[in-house]
């Protein structure tokens, strides 16, 4: 087992650029039987690596991009510590520092995406401890989204559903409410992350669920950390590889999506308004009446008199 942590960004930027595709034996990965091999053991000795020195490249790193590749699990514990033939090792380190570049953009693509997920993760406990204004929120998301439109290729992630554990007490028993109930939860997993996503589609077959979403900002360490126990990640290309031409206002989309989920949260009350979407303020009264046919709630606003009824 690798000694040396890797983050998501770089097993998927490697599984990406490796054709999601085993580099030995050239058979389809899944991303959740994705291990990372190194091509050089991490446990070869010293001694042993200074006598491969005329063979490895030049400033040869164990744990780099040029030394790593997408492999199944049983494929990796087949090859364990076993160090290649100098003729074999020269040839899986040339083809591994080939694509090592494209490795190197796609990590850099996925370092840039979690950056600005701080960026909203910030914007989200400020506006938890009432320190921004909605003026604030609506220039954040602006400037995002004008930043993302340099990058308009979003990536798609897809998530399937396993069933090895028990769903927890209260899920539904059977379709097509237990699918419902399961991608509600996925997307409120993906929202606390502070991702902006949109999901584009969901398969259902009587026995599995799958959903892909768009992604432009995330941070996929957050992700697989956050979703549910029985999601699992399946795959993740870019929006044109997928489904060709990108819908002018996809991004549109996702980016109010975000600012709402930002902006209004679930407060327990029928508006589930926790923020004076006007001015920003969560300083809020809040009252019903009862009419001839319904109940009506309001809301209204302390700081500025902004009102809301549902």
């Amino acid at each position: 087992m690798s000694n040396y942590k890797f983050d998501e960004s770089e097993k998927i930027a490697i599984w990406k650029v490796d054709g999601s595709k085993c580099f030995y034996e050239g058979t389809p990965v899944l991303y959740r039987e994705l291990q990372i091999d190194h091509i050089v053991p991490e446990s070869t000795p010293a001694a042993k690596l200074a006598e491969l020195r005329s063979v490895l490249p030049e400033n040869f790193e164990i744990n780099s991009v040029e030394n790593w590749v997408t492999c199944h699990q049983g494929c990796n514990c087949r090859k364990g510590s076993t160090l290649y033939e100098p003729k074999s090792l020269l040839f899986y380190l040339e083809f591994a520092k080939k694509r090592a570049p494209k490795v190197r953009e796609v990590m850099e693509e996925f370092r840039r995406a979690r950056d600005n997920d701080k960026l909203l993760s910030s914007l989200a406990v400020r506006l938890e401890n009432d320190h921004s204004t909605h003026a604030e929120v609506l220039a954040i998301m602006r400037r995002v989204s004008v930043s993302l439109r340099k990058q308009e290729d979003p990536w798609v992630i897809a998530f399937g559903v396993n069933f090895y554990d028990p769903l927890p007490e209260g899920a539904p028993e059977s379709d097509p409410e237990l699918s419902d109930w399961l991608i509600s939860r996925l997307q409120d997993s993906l929202a606390a992350t502070g991702a902006i996503f949109q999901m584009i589609d969901d398969g259902r077959t009587g026995e599995t669920t799958s959903v892909r979403c768009a992604f432009w900002v995330f941070d996929f360490d957050r992700i697989q950390e956050e979703i549910d126990f029985c999601w699992d990640v399946l795959a993740a290309q870019r929006y044109s590889e997928v489904f060709g031409e990108i819908p002018d206002d996809l991004l549109d989309r996702a980016v109010v999506a975000s600012y709402h989920r930002t902006v209004y949260e679930d407060s327990g009350d029928p508006i589930g308004i926790s923020a004076c979407p006007a001015c920003g303020s969560r300083s809020l009264d809040r009252g019903s009446f009862v009419s001839e046919r319904e109940t009506l709630y309001l809301i209204r606003c302390r700081r500025c008199g902004h009102s809301e009824s549902s």
